[in-house]
């Protein structure tokens, strides 16, 4: 009686293993790689529960995106004139609880890399995952993701610049823009050398709002507020430019490097 429950135990195991083998061969991911041509200056990126990363590379380098798919999860991508889109498209699991299992066992970001003068425009949106961009000159920039923090580094917008997350912190350093509004809540927002020629904007909840800005603080017109927490700015109703700052349940802590 014994052996022959062994024996049963030992085909139900190689039925187990056999059915995850296959359902593996569905749900692994395989890597791809897009490249774009030199024509095109707007880039939209729609994705879902998947780290987004978008890196200036010097002008020698041409447009590419590395990306992952499976049988459940692919992209389009199609330039429309000047215009490229890329999309996730997503079919049904069912009740396959192995199609959400990453046989890879690695990390599957989404990894843009553009030569960092040949964009305009940048609209990245995704959920559940991280956003990171560096290295980058443009005309004007968008990110917004859910659950997951916000990177920028190293980015210069002529226009307005976007950045918003839900339970998520904002971390950006040397960032220049016209017009500049960043929101989370449940985050914190932390900022370096940040340059503004028209108005900042920055908000969250349940955390602290910490950076240093270009310039002086009598250049702007200050609105800030706060509970349960000190605030380091004075508000003030003149100025050439505008700064307004606003959490709860955190501090704010703002310097000046003209200020020094």
């Amino acid at each position: 009686m014994k052996k022959l429950s062994l024996t049963i135990l030992g085909i139900s195991s190689c039925f187990l293993l056999s059915g995850c083998q296959a359902l593996g061969g569905q749900t692994s991911y395989h890597e791809k790689e897009y490249t774009g041509d030199d024509s095109i200056r707007t880039i939209e990126l729609t994705d879902k529960n998947m780290t987004v990363s978008v890196v200036g590379v010097e002008e020698n380098q041409p447009l590419t995106i590395n990306y992952y798919e499976n049988n459940y999860s692919t992209y389009d991508i199609e330039q429309k004139g000047n215009k490229l889109v890329m999309e996730k498209k997503e079919k049904s699991r069912g009740l396959n609880l192995f199609s959400y299992i990453n046989f890879n066992f690695h990390k599957l970001d989404v990894v843009v890399e553009v030569p960092k003068d040949q964009i305009d425009q940048v609209k990245v949106k995704t959920t559940n995952a991280k956003i990171d961009a560096e290295d980058l000159n443009l005309k004007s920039a968008d990110f917004e993701t859910t659950n997951g923090k916000i990177e920028l580094d190293s980015i210069a917008v002529s226009g307005k610049i976007h950045g918003q997350t839900t339970n998520g912190k904002i971390d950006l350093n040397d960032l220049t823009g016209k017009e500049a509004v960043f929101t989370t809540t449940n985050g914190k927002i932390n900022f370096d050398d940040f340059s503004v020629s028209r108005k900042l904007e920055l908000g969250t909840t349940n955390g602290a709002v910490k950076g240093s800005i270009i310039g002086n603080e009598a250049d702007f017109k200050i609105t800030s507020s706060t509970t349960n927490g000190k605030n380091s700015l004075n508000n003030r109703n003149s100025g050439e430019k505008e700064l307004a700052v606003k959490t709860t349940n955190g501090k704010i802590a703002v310097d000046f490097t003209g200020n020094d």
